[in-house]
């Protein structure tokens, strides 16, 4: 029988799990591995990691072991990224308190990103061990808020909390000046400078020494690692390719070029904005758990971004480019672009696989004491 990946054992692991109607109870590490036709130590090995995630819970039946799934799957978390069922529950009342909170001021629903942004504020104050990440609009929690399953506090210092980080966004009256606050108040430029340059970018394109430098800044603002050089490489090409256009082009050609820029520049974010979570949450997961969710979207990002920065020669002006330095870096990046190999798959599959449980409880930052 052919090897199964990691995602696929804990797809077909879960799967098993989640069938209420057969479980009657729980099933054993034997049901499972025969049902899975997974073999023992395998199973068990993953079983023990879902335990510790709280993912599922162990249940005795005299000498017997059962295992019966709890709580909802990683679909509702950002890129499946594992959520511990504490953690879950713990944002959801916080999001239960923040709109329990609003309403007792307004009378309609509060906007999404205060939502987010107040529950970040709440667990950097209260809850510093439930993980947070910068992506597309600044700082956020990994569960999604669209659900109103979870209950509010019910102590004073949690409840407070809540008021107070609430209290701070007072004063925005849109989620500009909502997202703009937190970048201020975090001293995140990059963001800053996005919103900048996005606003600018709305309006009409003129030769306006503002949007020149915003564009610089952007491209300087994303800074290299040793993991995110081809999307340092994307973000420089990207700045060289609209100042071109923009310092060389007259009004018209300006006005016919605008939607291919919004359209690189919207591209170019999210493959940024991607590689900002996968850094930020760094300090919660171990890099090759983080990798494992999220490194096939960053590289369907990274083709995304390319090919949208080829879609803005048409509008380039026919200078000589060959001594320039920036695309010199596109046409290295011209079709590099490409997902793992099947060897690289294998690899990293592999190291996830042979992992330990408790390497594996470490890799999502379990303590285990």
């Amino acid at each position: 029988m052919a090897r199964r990946g990691t995602g696929e054992v804990a797809e077909k692991l879960l799967s098993i799990l989640s069938n209420q109607s057969e479980t009657r109870g729980g099933f054993s590490v034997q049901d499972i591995a025969t049902k899975s036709e997974i073999n023992w130590e395998t199973t068990k090995r993953y079983l023990e990691m879902f335990c510790k995630l709280n993912v599922i819970i162990e249940l005795k039946d005299g000498d017997k072991v059962l295992y019966q799934k709890v709580g909802q799957d990683e679909k509702d978390t950002l890129f499946g990224i594992p959520l511990s069922q504490n953690n879950r529950i713990t944002i959801q009342k916080i999001y239960a308190t923040i709109r329990l909170l609003w309403k007792e001021k307004h009378d309609i629903p509060i906007y999404k990103t205060l939502l987010q942004k107040v529950a970040v504020d709440v667990v950097e104050t209260r809850f510093p061990q439930i993980p947070s990440g910068w992506y597309l609009y600044g700082k956020l929690l990994p569960l999604a808020s669209d659900s109103e399953d979870g209950t509010p506090f019910d102590n004073d210092e949690d409840i407070e909390a809540t008021r107070k980080a609430l209290e701070t966004y007072s004063s925005c009256t849109n989620t500009h000046e909502i997202r703009l606050l937190q970048y201020r108040r975090k001293e995140q430029n990059l963001y800053i400078v996005k919103e900048q340059l996005a606003t600018l970018l709305s309006g009409s394109l003129t030769k306006d020494i503002t949007l020149f430098q915003s564009i610089n800044e952007f491209a300087m603002q994303v800074e290299k690692t040793e993991n995110n050089e081809k999307t340092k490489a994307i973000a420089e090409a990207f700045a060289a390719s609209i100042l071109s256009i923009c310092r060389n082009s007259d009004e018209k050609q300006l006005f016919s070029a605008r939607p291919a820029i919004i359209d690189v520049f919207n591209r170019v974010w999210e493959l940024i904005a991607t590689c900002e979570y996968h850094e930020s949450m760094k300090q919660f997961y171990d890099e090759e758990i983080l990798d494992y969710y999220m490194s096939s979207d960053i590289v369907d990002k990274e083709e995304l971004s390319l090919e949208a920065l080829e879609s803005l020669e048409p509008f380039e002006p026919k200078l000589n480019l060959k001594d320039n330095e920036q695309m010199r870096k596109l046409k290295a990046l011209q079709g590099a672009g490409k997902d793992l190999s099947p060897e690289e798959k294998k690899k990293r599959e592999k190291n996830l696989e042979n992992m330990a449980a408790s390497d594996l409880f470490r890799a999502h930052g379990i303590d285990q004491s």
